[in-house]
């Protein structure tokens, strides 16, 4: 098993990666994507926002680096925001799930015919699924009263499912799309030789340890 240079063993971290990565998708499946929230997912899962934040997080610093998810991560944080401030400023917002939702897309965007173990999923499809369920929430929200839209969040509520608008559908609606842009946004730029040599380089220093 090779180490990295805080010599935490690599396979095991990917290891990790991969199991937290199936419970998440396992929760979703069980739970529905509607009332997703990160606090209350990690804290179901074992786990902590931290930790989901760090394994998301750490699989796009391995793909393309640091830069790009400090990008993610600023602009998830600002557009999950502003977009809260528009849509539901009333409600007061806490928590990073804008941050897991851009690093959740960003990581989509990047592999999108990846499988979504357990299930037969493609990580372009259930990345669009969340993105489509946090505007479809959003625009039910009754708070915001849209005609006939809020009358069927009212309805909804009426019927015991008024939790569901108690979330920040519109933060992360807005850290999902700015994971979504950046990564496309980082695709469509240019691969320099240097870049391939560098990552051939990697690929081969993985391959000798």
């Amino acid at each position: 098993m090779c180490t990295d240079r805080y010599g935490q063993g690599v396979s095991t971290r990917t290891d990790k990666r991969t199991a937290l990565l199936q419970r998440v998708v396992e929760h979703l499946a069980a739970h529905g994507i509607a009332d997703m929230s990160l606090a209350p997912m990690a804290e179901q899962l074992g786990t902590s926002k931290r930790m989901l934040l760090y394994y998301f997080g750490s699989r796009l610093h391995q793909i393309f680096g640091a830069r790009e998810v400090w990008r993610v991560a600023i602009w998830s944080t600002v557009a999950g925001g502003i977009l809260h401030l528009i849509f539901q400023g009333q409600n007061p917002l806490v928590g990073a799930s804008s941050i897991g939702l851009g690093f959740f897309v960003a990581v989509a965007t990047a592999s999108p015919e990846s499988r979504m173990a357990p299930l037969p999923l493609r990580a372009r499809n259930l990345r669009d699924g969340v993105i489509l369920a946090s505007v479809l929430l959003l625009i039910l929200t009754p708070s915001l009263n849209l005609p006939l839209l809020s009358s069927m969040g009212r309805t909804l509520g009426e019927l015991g499912f008024g939790d569901l608008f108690q979330i920040g559908h519109a933060c992360h609606l807005g850290g999902a799309l700015a994971g979504l842009l950046c990564m496309r946004r980082y695709l469509q730029r240019p691969i320099t030789l240097a870049q391939l040599q560098r990552q051939r380089a990697i690929r081969e220093n993985h391959e000798a340890a």
